[in-house]
């Protein structure tokens, strides 16, 4: 389903949104490159964005983790998990 999705966002920005763009609006033609080379540059800004966060999410998970061990260890109680 994701295949298709992306595949259908491709032919959009690259087919429908140009002609839109020429035939819709007032904007100036350069605009379309402009639109094409965002089209292009988004998606691997968003992985690394994603990316990013996801490896800052596993280290806080694993900080937490250790803290609670240590925690544990020292008062000889449980924790329950929320």
């Amino acid at each position: 389903m994701l295949d298709g999705l992306m595949a259908i966002q491709f032919k959009v920005l690259t087919v429908a949104l140009p002609l839109w763009l020429i035939g819709a609006t007032a904007a100036p033609r350069w605009l379309i490159p402009g639109t094409m080379l965002t089209g292009l540059a988004a998606p691997p800004a968003v992985r690394l964005a994603v990316r990013h966060q996801h490896a800052q999410q596993a280290h806080a998970e694993r900080w937490w983790l250790r803290r609670r061990a240590a925690i544990v260890s020292a008062t000889g109680t449980t924790i329950q998990q929320r």
